[in-house]
């Protein structure tokens, strides 16, 4: 099962992401796994035991994080479970990595094949992950507003649509406050706005407030 959830920022993707608890291997390439450690709910052990990696560019004047993270996604382990922790900054750092196969300067405008090389490693990574046989989880930015339609930003674009069919369950996850409670509710359904698709055919806006990413795929709290 492959799982691609997508929001806007503060709206709760991480921490979902992390209640997959023991047996996780939890890829974090923004740094953003720290903060879900001070949220105090009934998932919070399950969230330390996950094995977490942290992986980013080392300088600014450097392409690693892309190769240091396929290098760990083509070893394997012995884990049920992989969070990628964002999709959005893998193919930030693709593009970093594709600029600089291709001699360019990274402070140099990107040309177009600089673009077409970032989707072809991008492309090497989702094949992976497919090929995976526990639980995958992914997590995405959505995009600015201003574009037509809510899906997941890539690189400053939007996610290629050819990308969504790498996933089986792709989620447009919303959050907002009630009497101080914080709510959150995912899209499962594709629309004239948003991007999103269930093939285990999860209601549309279900409320998955205090839920695990476990308990929403198997439909009850």
């Amino acid at each position: 099962m492959r799982v691609l959830i997508y929001g806007e920022p503060g709206c709760g993707k991480t921490l979902l992401a992390a209640t997959a608890g023991a047996g996780t291997v939890f890829y974090d390439m923004e740094d953003g796994f720290s903060s879900v450690l001070n949220v105090k709910d009934v998932w919070t052990e399950e969230r330390k035991k996950c094995h977490v990696i942290s992986i980013n560019e080392k300088s600014p004047s450097t392409a690693t994080a892309y190769n240091e993270l396929m290098g760990y996604i083509r070893k394997g382990g012995d884990y049920n479970a992989l969070v990628l922790d964002s999709i959005s900054a893998v193919g930030d750092y693709a593009f970093r990595q594709a600029m600089v196969s291709s001699r360019a300067n990274l402070y140099d405008p990107p040309q177009i094949q600089h673009w077409g090389r970032r989707d072809l490693l991008m492309k090497e990574l989702l094949m992976y992950l497919r090929s995976f046989k526990g639980l995958v989880i992914v997590t995405g930015h959505e995009c600015e507003k201003g574009d037509s339609k809510a899906t997941i930003a890539l690189s400053g674009k939007s996610f290629p649509a050819e990308f969504t069919r790498y996933f089986d369950e792709i989620w447009r996850l919303t959050s907002y406050a009630v009497g101080g409670k914080f709510i959150q509710r995912i899209q499962t359904l594709s629309t004239s706005a948003a991007v999103a698709r269930s093939r285990l055919n999860l209601p549309d806006g279900m409320e998955i407030t205090g839920m695990s990413i476990r308990q929403i795929l198997e439909g009850k709290k």
